[in-house]
């Protein structure tokens, strides 16, 4: 179970750090997908209850430096990439697997943390004929998380998704 404070965190961290691409340096707020951030490679989905009550908080608020430990969140006027056309139905996903990620890939530093990490046939991490590889950079945040990983083929989002959120993260390309 994530705290308050994590799945802030989290969507802060989820959001992109490129000064060029401002709408996606946000949380946005979705009707139906609850609260997303995304910087191009992944995306983070998490239940509007889990974060904020719907009343106190507004689409498209900035995460800059320390703005949560602040309260500092500031409007922005700008289009957020329609959601819908980027979160998969992984409910028609062949593999499904219940999995906790391991506690280790937080704590990767270097160009290790941007190494590639399969996920085999039974769910678990490999390095050995893997169904789809990801960056372990872009997982590294959901460490210790309880979750359930779905898996289409090697071309196709992954799904990472847990108690009131849900992580899609581009697979590495062969």
């Amino acid at each position: 179970m994530t705290t308050f404070e994590t799945r802030v965190s989290w969507l802060c961290e989820f959001a992109s750090k490129d000064q060029t691409r401002y709408h996606l340096n946000s949380i946005h707020r979705h009707e139906r997908h609850g609260f997303v951030s995304t910087d191009g490679h992944r995306l983070l989905c998490v239940e509007e209850g889990a974060v904020f009550a719907p009343h106190e908080m507004a689409i498209g608020y900035t995460c800059e430096t320390d703005a949560f430990k602040i309260g500092a969140f500031k409007s922005i006027n700008c289009s957020y990439p329609n959601i819908n056309q980027i979160i998969p139905d992984h409910t028609t996903y062949p593999h499904e697997f219940k999995i906790t990620l391991p506690k280790w890939i937080k704590n990767l530093k270097g160009a290790r943390i941007n190494a590639p990490m399969g996920f085999g046939a039974n769910g678990r991490m490999t390095t050995i004929d893997p169904l789809v590889t990801v960056n372990l950079q872009l997982i590294a945040l959901l460490a210790e998380q309880d979750c359930t990983l779905y898996i289409k083929d090697s071309t196709c989002p992954v799904v990472f998704k847990g108690d009131k959120w849900r992580a899609v993260v581009m697979p590495l390309r062969a």
